[in-house]
Order: structure tokens, then sequence, then C-alpha cells
């Protein structure tokens, strides 16, 4: 039998599906592994989809999204964002923000060219760069930069096969947001090699302590060559809708079309319209749970941090956390799987987000205050309890080898 496309064989097959797929297997696990909200989708935008069922909106719409949705995406990125796009043939509505991001790059970037992304990332992008056969280069980010991008970083990576940089702020794993001062740096560099830019905004309203959010296409000279991508996933609590988009200028937007009409032809007519429902109805509902992951990351960080070995900043944007266990001297895998198998807790090892993930785990705040409070109980005991452990193991085993009186 012939074999099957070798962009495919090669392709990484993301590690956080191998601990969640244990982790649905044990009934008591508390999961801290998954990006998905533990809200659910707010009142408004379920019935604006049950009254699109009722109405009978079942059939295909527009293939980049229905005017009015369209329409509402421009005049939100109009005045949220500072950006200008014509519904017309400037926006694409897609599946979720991973339609968003595999239109884009499909576009943007040919076999063999290079796509400059953060080190650790987040893994289906990587997934994303080898299945259309082009070459992922890593930028490591570090923790005390806050997981932020920069210039120089960037610049010492670029070779003559660069043709895309990938932005994700606020940032997943690792919930760094992106400073005016870092960007304006990558808006010029990125000029100055005649790149691409990818902007992944998925996170944009989930920030916290006073950070700022800054849509890269509006600095200057940069509207020309960006990509900006969302979904109402994570904001919204709707992740099971699939509904994303994207946002650029006509020239690249018209072969994003094309990408998006071969893989999905429409999105789901019924989510358009909760989408809509999410977009033009009240934020109240974005503001208060935006609030409440703001308590619960607190608390997660402050329990964290009382645990021995681990050392973990506030993020300032997402809903995660990426704490260090660099003192622990464990790899993150190995971590993961005890505090999985022995405490019941799914996290992710760091080293699934790339080599520079290394000891770090990412813990979601997608769940309850007190499930979250449970958790930190079951890894501290996990974790002080194992030197106990270890020596009582160790006085065992040379028991074991001294001979009998």
């Amino acid at each position: 039998m012939r074999p099957l496309s070798a962009r495919i064989l090669e392709a990484p097959v993301a590690g956080i599906k191998r601990m969640t797929d244990i982790a649905l297997t044990m009934p008591e696990c508390i999961r801290l592994e998954i990006g998905d909200s533990d809200f659910d989708t707010p009142e408004h935008i379920r019935e604006a989809g049950i009254r699109a069922i009722r109405e009978g909106k079942t059939h295909y719409t527009d293939k980049p999204g229905t005017m009015e949705l369209r329409e509402a995406i421009a005049e939100k990125l109009r005045r949220e964002n500072g950006l200008e796009y014509r519904a017309a043939d400037e926006i694409c509505v897609t599946q979720g923000g991973m339609g968003a991001a595999f239109a884009a790059m499909a576009t943007l970037v040919g076999p063999g060219e290079e796509v400059l992304i953060s080190d650790p990332a987040w893994p289906e992008f990587l997934g994303i760069i080898a299945t259309i056969g082009a070459r992922a280069v890593p930028v490591p980010v570090r923790e005390e930069d806050g997981f932020n991008l920069t210039a120089a970083a960037i610049a010492e990576r670029i070779t003559p096969r660069s043709k895309l940089l990938l932005l994700n702020s606020p940032h997943n794993p690792t919930g760094g947001v992106m400073t005016r001062e870092n960007l304006a740096g990558i808006a010029e560099l990125t000029q100055k090699h005649h790149l691409y830019a990818l902007s992944d905004e998925l996170y944009e309203k989930l920030i916290y302590d006073g950070a700022e959010h800054v849509s890269f296409a509006t600095l200057p000279g940069m509207w020309e060559r960006t990509v900006t991508a969302n979904a109402l996933s994570k904001v919204y609590a709707m992740t099971g809708w699939r509904i994303g988009y994207t946002a650029a200028p006509r020239r690249i937007m018209e072969q994003i079309h094309k990408v998006h009409y071969y893989t999905a032809t429409c999105c789901n007519a019924m989510a358009q319209e909760a989408a809509l429902a999410a977009i033009t109805g009240p934020q109240d509902c974005v503001e208060a749970m935006r609030v409440e992951f703001q308590a619960r990351r607190d608390g997660l960080v402050a329990g964290l941090n009382d645990i021995p070995g681990f050392s973990c900043r506030p993020p300032l944007g997402a809903f995660y956390v990426f704490c260090n266990i660099r003192e622990l001297d464990v790899p993150s895998e190995e971590l993961a799987r005890r505090i999985l198998h022995q405490a019941e807790v799914s996290t992710v090892p760091g080293v699934y987000f790339g080599a520079n993930g290394e000891g770090f785990l990412r813990l979601t705040y997608c769940n309850s205050r007190e499930n979250i409070a449970e958790a930190l109980r079951r890894i501290a005991r996990l974790v002080e309890g194992e030197p106990r452990a270890a020596k009582q193991a160790k006085r065992k085993q040379r028991s074991q080898l001294t001979p009998p009186c």
C-alpha cells in the first residue's frame, strides 16, 4: 500500500490531547489542562442560536459569513481596536480560531518558507505550519521579559526564507501580553525584512492589572501586511460554537476566502446568528467573566507560590499560568504525569509548547475557585510528601542490603 501524505505524517500531535485523554478516564480528576471556560455561553447568545433554528436559518450563508455578522465585526474592530476594514471584502468568518489561523497561514506562506513563532507557543500553530509544508522557526521568550517577543530575538533568527511573523497576545500558554514598545520595535523589523504578520488576538478582552491590548495592525505601516485573527470562543465562552474571523486588506483577503471556501464552504448558520448577538449585545457578561477569572488567577498564583519548588508570576492576560518548576529538577512531562496519576489534577508540561517551555507547567483557571483550591491542596500534598517518601524508600533499600546480625 502506498504511503500517506508525508506532511500529515510529520505533523506533530498536540501533547495536550494525551493529557486530556487520560484525564477524561478519571472521574475525580480536577481539570486544569484545557483552555475551555467552565462558564456557559451567556443566555442572550444561546437564545439567538435557538431562535435561528426556529426561524429556519439552517441553510448555506454567504461563503465569508453573513453580511450582518461581517458588518458587526467591522464595527467592532473600528470601535474597539482602531482598525478599519470593509465588511464586504476584507473580513471572513471562519471555523473558530483554528480556521482563522489555517486560512491565514495557508494564504501567506508556501512550502519551505519560514514562520517566526514564539517558543513556547500554542502547539496547534506548529501543526498548521507543518501541514502546509512551511518551517517553524522558534524565537525564545523569557519569563523575566514577561514572556514578550522582542525585536532583538526575532532579528537573530531571520533568514532569506523568512516570510511570516506569528504574534499571539495575550499569549497562550504563558498569559504574557505584548507591550506597545515591543510591538513598535517588531513592526519596524517586520517592514525592514518585508515580512507578513499574523496577529492572533483571541484573548484580547481577558486582560488584568491595567495591561493594554494593542492590535498589531494599528502600528504604522502594519495594516497593509497584517492579518488579524480572532474568535468568540474564549471571551464569550463559545468554544463549541466554532466561530472565528480574519480581517485583512482586500489583496490578502481574496485569497483567504479561497482557503476558507475549500475547507469549510461556510460557517454554521445558527452559530453565526449567535455570534451576531454576542458582538452586538450587552458586554457586561464578558466583564463579569473577566473579573471572576482574575480572582481565580490570584488564588491559583498565590497557592502555587506556597508549594515548595513552584514559582509563578501573575499572568497579565488569557486564563493560563505558566508556572516555573525548575527548582524541582524534574522534567515537566514527568512531573505533570505524577500530578495527574497521583494527585488526580491535570496540567500540561511546558515542553509540550516547545523546547523553551521545559521547566514549566501550564495550568488553566477555567475551573471554579473551590476546585482550584482543592487542586492546590492535592499538588501540595504530593510535592511536599515526595521527599519524605523518597527518604523512606532509601532507608528501606539500605536495610535490605545490610546483612542480618
